[in-house]
C-alpha cells in the first residue's frame, strides 16, 4: 500500500478570531431557497418523470453501445469458432435491458439483421414509426433513399441505421467495413474498460484492507491512526454564511439557466455555463462579503493547498482508488434495483452528446473534467458540507449534502445510491484533508474515465 500523504496540520489555533455572526433569518431563507431549487430541478428533469414509451423518445446511447459491442463480439467469436445461436441469444438478451421505446425495439430488429447478415424488413407494426419502417423496407429492396430522408433517419438511429444501409451493399463495400470497424472498436474499449476496472477494483480492495488493518493496529497499540479525520472548517459562526453561499450557487445552477433558456431559446446550451460562471464566483466570494476574514474564508471553504498541491491531489486519487470497492457495491445495488423494477439503467443525458459528430462531441469531456469537479467541489464540499456540519456534525452533514448532490443529478432515483457513495467519498476526502484540491482531483478522475470510455466507445 503506498504511503498516504499526511493530513493537513491543525491550524485552528492560529486562525484569526471571527467577526461574523450567522444570521438565523438568512440561514432559514437560504435553506428554503435550496429546497425550492431542488424541487424545481426534480420537476423539470425528464429522468425524474414518467419515461416515454412511444416513438417520441430521443436517442438511446446505452443501447447503441451495447449493440455495437454485440456486433464486435460476433466478429471476435466467429474468428475463434465460438459464435453460435446460443451465444447470439445471450448477447441479444443483454441488449434488451436497454430497450425502453418502440424505436428501441426497431433498433434491435436492425441489430438482428446485421448479426444474421440479412437486411431487416420488420413484419410487426410499430405505431408512430411507420415512416422509419418504410425506410428499412426500401433499404431491404435496395432502393435509393433520398438524402433528406436518410439524414434524419441516420441521426435518429445512428450505428443501427448505418448497419441496415450497409446490408443493402455487397460484403466488400466500404460502408460494411466501417460498420464492422466501429463495432470492433466499441468491443475493444469495453474489454479494456472491464479489465482496467477489475484491476483498479483489486488495487482498491487491497488498499482498503491494509488501511483497516493498520487502523485496528493503531487502536490496540494506542499509536496515531493512519488517517486522522478532522473537520477544521467546523466554525459555527460561519455555518449559516456557507449555506447562504450554497443557495446562491443552486439558484445559478437551476433557476438562472431556465430563465436564460426561456429568454433566449436559440442560445447554445454551452454558452449558459459562461453566463452563470460569474454567479458561481459570486457565491464563492459571498462569505468575504459577509465579513469573514480572508484567512478564515480560505480555511472553512478549503481554498488552500493543504500539505502541498501534489500531496493533496495524490491523497484524492488514493482515496478514489481505495473507495472503488464501495462504489462497485453501489453500482451492484443500482443494477439490482433496476432489474427488480424493470426500469432502464440511469445514464446522464450528457452522454447523448458523444453520439454527435465533429468537435462538439469533445465539449462534454471538458465540462465533466474541468467545470463539474471545480464548481461542484467548491459548492458541495466547500460550502454545503461544512455549512451543514456546523449544525448537524460531520456525519449527518455528509449524508444530507450527499443526498442533495445525488438528487439534483438527472439520472433519476435509481442513480441516487451510487451517486451518494461517490459524493460520500469526496466528502471523506474533504473531511480528511481540509482542502478541496483532493476532492477536485478525485472528481475529475472519476468523471474523466467515464466520459472518456463513452467517447472512445463511439
Amino acid at each position: 500500500m503506498p504511503e498516504l500523504p499526511p493530513p493537513l496540520p491543525t491550524a485552528t489555533a492560529e486562525a484569526p478570531p471571527l467577526i461574523v455572526r450567522g444570521s438565523r433569518a438568512g440561514t432559514v431563507l437560504a435553506s428554503a431557497a435550496i429546497l425550492l431549487t431542488v424541487v424545481l430541478a426534480l420537476w423539470f428533469t425528464p429522468r425524474w418523470k414518467k419515461e416515454l414509451k412511444g416513438a417520441a423518445a430521443g436517442p438511446n446511447v446505452l443501447l447503441e453501445m451495447l449493440g455495437r459491442y454485440v456486433a464486435g463480439c460476433q466478429v471476435l467469436f466467429k474468428s475463434t469458432g465460438a459464435w453460435n445461436a446460443e451465444t447470439e441469444a445471450q448477447l441479444l438478451e443483454s441488449c434488451r435491458e436497454g430497450v425502453r421505446t418502440d424505436a428501441d425495439k426497431l433498433r434491435l430488429v436492425m441489430l438482428r439483421g446485421w448479426l444474421d447478415d440479412r437486411s431487416p424488413s420488420p413484419s410487426e407494426t410499430f405505431p408512430g414509426l411507420e415512416h422509419d419502417v418504410e425506410v428499412l423496407r426500401h433499404l431491404a429492396g435496395k432502393q435509393e433513399i433520398a438524402e433528406d430522408t436518410w439524414k434524419p433517419f441516420e441521426k435518429k438511429y445512428g450505428w443501427f441505421a448505418r448497419a441496415a444501409k450497409a446490408l443493402s451493399h455487397d460484403k466488400g463495400h466500404a460502408l460494411r467495413q466501417q460498420v464492422k470497424l466501429d463495432a470492433m472498436r466499441t468491443m475493444l474499449v469495453f474489454g479494456i474498460g472491464i479489465m482496467g476496472g477489475f484491476a483498479a477494483f483489486i488495487a482498491g480492495l487491497v488498499m482498503l484492507i491494509l488501511l483497516l488493518v493498520r487502523w485496528r493496529a493503531s487502536k490496540r497499540t494506542g499509536t496515531a491512526p493512519p488517517l486522522r479525520l478532522t473537520l477544521e472548517q467546523e466554525v459555527p459562526e460561519v455555518g449559516g454564511t456557507l449555506i447562504e453561499a450554497f443557495a446562491i450557487y443552486m439558484i445559478s445552477l437551476v433557476v438562472l439557466p431556465t430563465l436564460i433558456h426561456l429568454a433566449f431559446p436559440a442560445l447554445n446550451s454551452y454558452l449558459t455555463y459562461a453566463l452563470i460562471a460569474p454567479i458561481v464566483l459570486f457565491a464563492v466570494w459571498w462569505p468575504r462579503l459577509r465579513g469573514v476574514p480572508a484567512q478564515r474564508w480560505k480555511q472553512v471553504m478549503g481554498l488552500h493547498s493543504g500539505a502541498g498541491v501534489w500531496r493533496e491531489i495524490g491523497a484524492g486519487l488514493t482515496a478514489w482508488i481505495a473507495c472503488l470497492p464501495v462504489v462497485a457495491l453501489g453500482l451492484w445495488l443500482t443494477t439490482l434495483l433496476i432489474r427488480l423494477s424493470g426500469v432502464e439503467m440511469p445514464v446522464h443525458p450528457i452522454v447523448n452528446e458523444f453520439a454527435a459528430g465533429g468537435a462538439s462531441r469533445y465539449l462534454p469531456l471538458l465540462l465533466a473534467v474541468l467545470w463539474a469537479p471545480v464548481t461542484e467541489e467548491l459548492a458541495f464540499r466547500g460550502m454545503l458540507f461544512p455549512g451543514l456540519s456546523t449544525r448537524l456534525r460531520w456525519i449527518p452533514g455528509a449524508v444530507l449534502s450527499c443526498f442533495i448532490f445525488a438528487v439534483i443529478h438527472p439520472q433519476g432515483w435509481f442513480g441516487v445510491p451510487m451517486l451518494m457513495i461517490i459524493a460520500g467519498m469526496l466528502a471523506f476526502v474533504r473531511q480528511w484533508r481540509g482542502s478541496v484540491l483532493g476532492g477536485m482531483a478525485a472528481h475529475a478522475l472519476n468523471n474523466g474515465l467515464v466520459t472518456l470510455f463513452v467517447l472512445l466507445a463511439f
